[in-house]
């Protein structure tokens, strides 16, 4: 008898766009007679998706659910939990994705009146063999990706596939989403490589999807976006590698052939790329092909804080980089993040100023909170002054939303004032009251006054601001926010 087998990917912070890795565990399970499964993406939902969750199977016993874990999707992952344990009280549920990767003891241990087990690692090659095991605890304690409950310490070896290549195209046939919008698909997320080999400080990413670069060939790649373009009847392809031109002459050739066989497309990364891999040669090509929007990931405009983070980058290849993409009139953001180690209110305002000066589209720059992630440099950087319950508290903001890291050097609310600044609008925080939000309003006045020039306009910034204020009274009017969203 066939395993009936929901994947979830939660309600999340970021985008609606598909979620990769369980299209690739799609296609894995495409070829297992023995397993019928179905993809719900609720991050394509938004809040109205309780009655596709308890009629997704129309009924039918569910065997095993497995939920899809990212930093984005913490905040809802308890609630999401309590109803599938009381909707499915049978299913054995389990949990993977890059956040479990990081934090699987923390997450077995919170959630072990929920979750059976993690699966760790790159899972197209044995996910077939942990479905065939569900429950079935002997079977599954020797898989060296599986992690149970009660086995929270063992050693683990997570797979890393080394060819790519030989990967399936991932399957979003099954997604509820796409089903639901008659197989199309308005963007078509692709990622051609795997790995990292630099050593940002921040950044997991090395530890998730290791260190060594692992890229698919020009052929393999130009063959999933001709399908997907076909079956999919899309036109905008996102590309979500961490290190697309890493390998320039590989880079130029998907582009070749994409022009070759006259492929229509809108391109976008979704990742950025890093700048000092922009170069005329490349930026052309890829506006020739369709790009129309890129980010570079920044991080700081303060030269201290920059160095600190080992990007192994020049910052005026960025310059440079920013100059090249206005260039070919292309979108043009970037990506910072407020709070890295040694950071300071003074020093992040550096990195408001630099955008300012050097006219990035403030529509596509990106300001995130500083998250400590396990197994980073920052995190043992950090995690004498933070404490652990307050970090994993953390995990449940997500990138963009008000945490509650702190130090002594810079506390949450000139963060938060910081980011407000950044991204013209209010102060907000989701445990603040509205007097306490208004007067840290009135802070975030004083430090904008306090370091106004050239490039930082009293004026300019407060006309902006109260456009905002004023598209934000009329959604909470119109019951478009919660009502405590602002103060």
């Amino acid at each position: 008898m066939k395993k009936n087998i929901l994947f979830i990917d939660p309600p999340g912070a970021y985008s609606k766009i598909v979620n990769t890795g369980l299209g690739y565990i799609a296609s894995a399970l495409r070829k297992d007679p023995g397993v019928n499964f179905k993809v719900l993406d609720l991050n394509s939902f938004g809040n109205d998706w309780n009655d596709i969750l308890k009629n997704i199977f129309q009924n039918q016993k569910i065997d095993g659910i497995g939920v899809s874990i990212n930093v984005g999707s913490m905040h809802a992952i308890p609630a999401l939990l309590i109803k599938l344990k009381r909707y499915f009280p049978d299913a054995k549920i389990f949990i993977g994705g890059s956040h479990v990767y990081l934090d699987y003891k923390y997450l077995l241990e919170k959630f072990a009146e929920f979750v059976d087990f993690a699966v760790l690692g790159e899972t197209e090659n044995n996910i077939s063999q942990i479905i065939a095991n569900l429950g079935n605890r002997n079977g599954l304690s020797p898989l060296g990706a599986v992690v149970l409950k009660e086995d929270i310490n063992k050693q683990v070896f997570p797979d890393r596939i080394e060819d790519i290549n030989g990967i399936d195209f991932p399957d979003y046939g099954c997604f509820e989403s796409v089903r639901r919008n008659n197989t199309t698909m308005d963007y078509y997320p692709i990622l051609t490589s795997r790995g990292c080999p630099y050593s940002c400080i921040f950044c997991a990413g090395p530890k998730i999807s290791g260190k060594k670069w692992r890229f698919r060939s020009p052929e393999n790649v130009v063959e999933e976006i001709e399908l997907a373009f076909k079956k999919y009847k899309t036109k905008n392809l996102e590309i979500f590698d961490d290190n697309f031109l890493l390998d320039k002459a590989r880079a130029m050739s998907i582009m070749e052939l994409i022009l070759k066989r006259d492929i229509k497309m809108r391109l976008r990364f979704g990742n950025g790329v890093r700048a000092d891999k922009l170069d005329d040669e490349i930026v052309g090509i890829m506006k020739r092909v369709g790009l129309y929007e890129v980010g570079i990931g920044i991080e700081s405009a303060d030269p201290e804080i920059f160095r600190s983070i080992k990007k192994g980058e020049d910052f005026e290849k960025i310059k440079q980089a920013i100059s090249l993409l206005k260039k070919y009139d292309i979108n043009l953001g970037g990506s910072f993040i407020i709070g890295l180690p040694n950071a300071t209110l003074k020093k992040d305002i550096k990195s408001i100023k630099f955008v300012n000066r050097i006219g990035l589209n403030w529509k596509y720059v990106a300001w995130c909170y500083f998250t400590p992630y396990h197994y980073t440099e920052a995190y043992e950087m950090i995690k004498n002054e933070i404490s652990a319950d307050t970090i994993e508290k953390s995990y449940k903001r997500g990138h963009f939303t008000a945490n509650y890291i702190q130090t002594k050097n810079y506390s949450l609310e000139e963060r938060i004032i910081v980011r407000s600044v950044a991204s013209r609008i209010p102060p907000m925080h989701a445990d603040y009251s509205k007097i306490k939000l208004l007067k840290l309003f009135i802070k975030m006045e004083y430090v904008v006054f306090r370091n106004r020039d050239a490039d930082l306009s009293f004026l300019k910034f407060n006309i902006e601001m109260l456009n905002k204020l004023f598209i934000c009274f009329k959604r909470m009017l119109n019951n478009e926010v919660p009502k405590n969203a602002y103060f």
